[in-house]
This record gives structure tokens, sequence and C-alpha cells, in this order.
């Protein structure tokens, strides 16, 4: 796990405008990877060169509020909902490693800036290709490998389950042991643990997931309550919140192709009506306003 220090670092770093990855591997072979990124409304984006499993992620702001996030192609975006620069933390499953042989698995990794990559306690690095642009370094009982933009492919030796609990049994004296584990079943059980854990944080906000499918910020939102309220025009919209034509028609757009605003004719004028799910969106944001 990173110490106190170690994510402030990170967060400073952020903070200065270079995001930094953290791919984090566990025993049970699951790899996730978390970004924390400087982000300014009404959206930031970044390159991804790694693929999301499922294409899904989940984006927090401060004191942990979920907000809208994006991946298409190569590029990852997220939609903040306050004012000002703040700091982001995105986290994604990017795989479920199968072993190659026995404890052995191979990851590939892409990181498109500075990335560190966290291995399990007692795990062992057999091999890295290519063979610069990386630096293998100790952190308790586990190892630290801190990557360069570019792309990788690592083979890496993780810890046997239940390796401990095998050498006090075979130190014991038989008539003083209890039932066997079974260091199969255990290790089943850890790998269930593990998924369940990573499951758990990143479906922890049902509200995350339904932002997802419709990425919007504060002034959307405005926009929003403005025609929901009478404005059906660009004009009416800026003088309601306070912004340029420009800016709105921007919005505008944008919101249209999201089906959240319809842009519609009545006597030879352009007229903006909400739809069914800009309505539900509003209606779920209105709290926060």
């Amino acid at each position: 796990m990173l110490t106190a220090l170690a994510i402030a670092v990170l967060g400073l770093l952020a903070l200065q405008g270079t995001p930094t990855l953290v791919y984090t591997l566990y025993p049970g072979g699951v790899l996730t990877l978390t970004i924390t990124m400087a982000a300014t409304p009404p959206e930031t984006c970044i390159k991804l060169l790694d693929t999301p499993l499922l294409g899904q992620v989940y984006a927090y702001g401060p004191q942990g509020k979920p907000i809208p996030a994006t991946v298409e192609g190569s590029k990852l975006c997220v939609y903040p909902l306050e004012n000002g620069s703040s700091q982001i933390v995105v986290e994604m499953v990017l795989q479920s490693v199968e072993p190659v042989a026995n404890n052995t698995v191979e990851i590939e990794l892409h990181p498109a800036y500075r990335a560190t990559l966290y291995l399990p306690q007692n795990s062992t690095l057999l091999g890295v290709s290519p063979s610069s642009g990386w630096a293998i370094r100790s952190w308790g009982n586990g190892l630290v490998i801190d990557l360069s933009p570019g792309n990788y492919t690592l083979i890496i030796s993780l810890p046997t389950p239940m390796r401990g609990l095998t050498a006090i049994t075979h130190t014991t004296k038989t008539e003083e042991r209890g039932p066997s584990v079974n260091p199969l079943y255990a290790a089943y059980i850890a790998a269930a643990l593990i998924a369940l854990a990573i499951a758990l944080r990143l479906t922890r906000s049902r509200r995350a997931r339904e932002e997802m499918e419709y990425p919007v910020n504060g002034r959307d939102i405005e926009i929003l309550s403005a025609v929901a309220q009478g404005a059906k025009s660009l004009s009416e919209i800026a003088k309601r919140i306070g912004v340029s034509k420009s800016t709105v028609w921007r919005r505008v757009q944008r919101l249209e192709k999201l089906g959240l605003l319809e842009i519609v004719r009545e006597s030879g004028r352009q007229e903006l009506k909400l739809t069914e799910a800009g309505r539900k969106v509003l209606e779920k944001h209105r709290p926060l306003r």
C-alpha cells in the first residue's frame, strides 16, 4: 500500500499538471491502474494507452465525490463538477492475469506518462522487455518498478498462496496438527476476497455509474435548468447564467449529442427543449445545486 507521504507526493505532482500513474498487481492476478490528475471544467483529457477491463472507469473529485469520466480510443476525459482546478483520482481494472506457468504471470503495460508498478509482497521479477527505461527498488517486502513512458512486457512470479501456513505445518509434530488447509482452496478464497474488495471499491456509488452515461458538469446543469424554466434561445440562456452566447452554443451542441436537449424549429425560429433524459439528469442533480 502507498504511504501517506507517497500519496501526498503524487497529489503534488498531479496539481502541477503532470498525471501520475500507479499500477498495482494483486496476488490473485488482478491488475489495476490509479491515475491522479489535475482537471478543470468543463472537461480535461489525457492520453490513455492501457485499455480498461470492460471499458469502465471510475473517477472521484474532492472529498471522494464521484464525477463523470469517459474513455474514447486512447483518450481519457473527466468532467469536473466544481469550478476551478481540482485533483481527480481515476480508478480502473485493466485485466485479470492468467498464469503462464505455475504462479508466473506475464503482463503488458503502456504508460503514456511516468508510472509506478507495485508488486505483491514476496513476488519476484523474472524479466522485463525492453531492458531500459525502468528501474526497480524495494518497498517493504515487495518490489516497486518505476517506468518511463513506453511499452513493457513483464514476467513476474507471484507468491505461493498460504506459504507461511505450509511452512508452519511442516515444522509441527503430527499429533499436534489440526485439520489441514488445502492450499488450492485457500488460493481460491484469497482470489475471491481480492475480487470482492475491488468490486466494492469500484462500484461503491450507483450514482457514479449513472453519471458515466451522461457526463455533465455544473455549467451543463445551469443550461438544462434555464431551459426547464422557460429559456428557449441562446440569448435567454446566456443572460440567465451570465456567460457568452458562444459558450452556451458549444455546451448546447454537446448536450444535444448526449440526448439531453432537443433543438426544434418553431415559427421559423430555433428553440431548445428538454428531452426526457434531460429532465431525469436535471432532477438528479438539482439537490447538488
